[in-house]
């Protein structure tokens, strides 16, 4: 009977023993995945901590063979492998969703070999880039059929960069992707290319042309900042384009546009960060999180808001009801203490300072007597520019470093030699390559044909065909000055010799109401019809224009501020079929056109009212 009850009793013990490894087998698995085993949202980063000799152990097996039985037939991952319905049982880029899969089923793959894995990782990688919008972006959610924030561009948290971080190895066969087969990594490549594009395409340009960083979401169709959740509405997001800007960095040989989107976003975070302020968290006695205050610290880092208002670059706040705000402080609790309204996310790229500048663009040349005048547009992140010469193309030396402008006067030329120009930027981090060439041939002094300062009173020599045209004495300067007034039509009015061909015309404007349209300073104009023209459009477009029977095409442009109320002087400068536009004495515009060759000169009034003085037509060589 002892004997029979120590037997009993041994084999009760072994089933005890047996329970208790049972037990701690599955503790040690879901102890690498704390929210609750695989039925929920998978805590990646802890996963993907792991040395890559844990993907082929027990653990790691057990994780890529439910990341396998879990992919939805379209070959991606639900963010929650519990979830039936809705959208959220879609497959997803949100949270490290899809990503994070073929992640772990590339390095379980590479540990063993096994064959599931691969056809898992390669049906979620084939679910990456067909997923992908034609304009490069990506949705958060692939196929959501409501109309929702889930179909936009999603940047947020880090959604499109984490796609194109995996899609970079997988398209250089590199990391967990060396065993990856040449077509996938082809089209990786092209979608990689296509997403990087997007970034450029989708970053926020303000009202006063000043490019600045990405919003969470952008509309797929538009490009804009788009609304996400109520507390996510259109802006700035300096997390989300910190994590771009991080990506761009690492691209091997990036192209002159990939350095400006970095440069721009990184101009603009140096401009929105915040000083001598902390934020710190409140608990309550049992250690709960009750509130987060702002308050003043002058040792305080550097910080940032989640979100800039749009334009303005305001810190700008968003409660659930979708309302905004300008503090914190004026958000409802819950709002306060859940989410993420300042960071440090841009602040490591701060303290890099730009990338080298990319390749300065829009250099033109005006010639004038034993002179050539250079302007060119502004580099983002350049701190200086160096001009380049000779008198054979591609052969320079240089002629004027440390500029600190977009413009500069080469003198002391000979006039009748043709000289070849390019420009470069620099920074602290380099020096960009050259510039495309222009090149111009300076010439003898030109010869006044026709001027008026209107200050004997009257506008003889000039004909009105439309408009209301009269001297007043609300001058530009001196005693009077040349007035439009009518809002409603069109302003016409002529002066000069039709046989004039080379020349330039100069005048000082002060629009006092664009009324949304053009105010124009005409050349080689023959009647109402036909002319070409220096646009001022609604005071934030220079144009250089023509209209040739009746037809108006805008021959080049860009973005230039002439606001209402303020003098500018306007010149059109012809010579052959090369066509220049200054303000100010800058030049601004070029461009070459055939299609006038002779004309007086005009002004044009597009329902606007303007003044208008201090004309000056010279022979080209001025």
């Amino acid at each position: 009977m002892m004997s029979k009850r120590m037997s009993k009793g041994k084999k009760k013990l072994a089933s005890m023993a047996l329970c208790v490894s049972m037990l701690m087998s599955v503790f040690s698995v879901t102890a690498a995945f704390p929210q609750s085993a695989f039925a929920a949202t998978l805590d990646w980063s802890t996963i993907l901590a792991h040395s890559d000799s844990w993907f082929s152990g027990t653990d790691g097996l057990a994780l890529a063979d439910q990341i396998v039985a879990n992919q939805n037939s379209d070959g991606g991952w639900k963010k929650d492998y519990a979830t039936t319905s809705g959208d959220w049982a879609l497959s997803t880029i949100d949270n490290k969703t899809t990503t994070s899969e073929i992640t772990v089923l590339a390095k379980t793959y590479k540990q063993t070999g096994t064959a599931k894995y691969l056809t898992s990782l390669q049906k979620g990688i084939d679910r990456l880039i067909s997923g992908q919008y034609s304009n490069g972006g990506w949705p958060q959610i692939f196929g959501s059929p409501s109309d929702s924030y889930h179909t936009h561009i999603t940047y947020n948290d880090d959604a499109i960069v984490h796609v194109l971080t995996l899609l970079t190895s997988v398209a250089n066969k590199s990391g967990d992707y060396t065993f990856i087969d040449s077509t996938r990594a082809a089209n990786a490549s092209t979608a990689v290319t296509k997403g990087i594009q997007c970034i450029i395409n989708t970053q926020i340009t303000n009202s006063d042309g000043t490019k600045t960083a990405w919003g969470q979401q952008h509309d797929k169709t538009t490009l804009l900042p788009a609304t996400g959740r109520a507390y996510e509405l259109p802006s700035v997001a300096s997390s989300e384009s910190a994590g771009i800007v991080s990506y761009l960095k690492t691209i091997s040989s990036p192209s002159n546009d990939v350095k400006n989107a970095i440069n721009n976003a990184i101009g603009f975070f140096t401009k929105v960060k915040i000083t001598g302020t902390k934020v710190t968290k409140v608990y309550d006695s049992s250690g709960t999180l009750t509130d987060v205050v702002v308050s003043s610290d002058s040792s305080a880092s550097p910080i940032w808001t989640r979100f800039y208002e749009l334009n303005t670059n305001k810190p700008v706040f968003f409660d659930r009801d979708g309302s905004t705000h300008y503090a914190m402080s004026e958000l409802s609790q819950e709002r306060r203490i859940g989410y993420a309204w300042y960071g440090t996310w841009p602040s490591s790229l701060v303290t890099a300072g730009y990338v080298t500048p990319a390749v300065p663009t829009g250099l033109a040349a005006a010639a004038g007597n034993a002179k050539v005048t250079l302007s060119w547009t502004a580099t983002p992140g350049a701190s200086s520019y160096t001009v380049k010469r000779g008198t054979a193309v591609g052969s320079y030396t240089t002629v004027a470093s440390g500029l600190t402008t977009t413009s500069y006067a080469d003198t002391g030329l000979t006039n009748g030699t043709k000289y070849y120009y390019v420009v470069t930027a620099a920074n602290a981090a380099g020096t960009s390559g050259n510039s495309s060439e222009v090149n111009a041939t300076p010439t003898a002094s030109s010869t006044t044909l026709f001027s008026d300062n209107f200050e004997d009173g009257n506008t003889t020599g000039w004909t009105s065909t439309r408009g209301t045209w009269a001297l007043t004495t609300s001058a530009i300067s001196g005693t009077y000055s040349l007035n439009q007034t009518d809002t409603v039509n069109e302003g016409r009015i002529s002066a000069g010799t039709s046989t004039w061909g080379n020349y330039s015309v100069s005048a000082d404007i002060n629009v006092s109401n664009y009324n949304s349209a053009r105010v124009m300073l005409c050349g080689r104009f023959t009647d109402a019809n036909n002319y070409y023209a220096v646009s001022l459009y609604n005071g934030v477009t220079l144009e250089i224009r023509k209209k040739v029977s009746g037809t108006s095409t805008t021959l080049v442009s860009k973005s230039l501020t002439v606001a209402t109320g303020t003098n500018h002087n306007v010149k059109l400068e012809m010579s052959g079929s090369t066509l220049n536009a200054y303000v100010d004495g800058t030049l601004q515009l070029t461009t070459t056109d055939s299609t006038f060759t002779t004309g007086v000169i005009g002004l044009i009034t597009q329902g606007s009212a303007a003044k208008f003085d201090n004309f000056v037509v010279t022979s080209n060589g001025a």
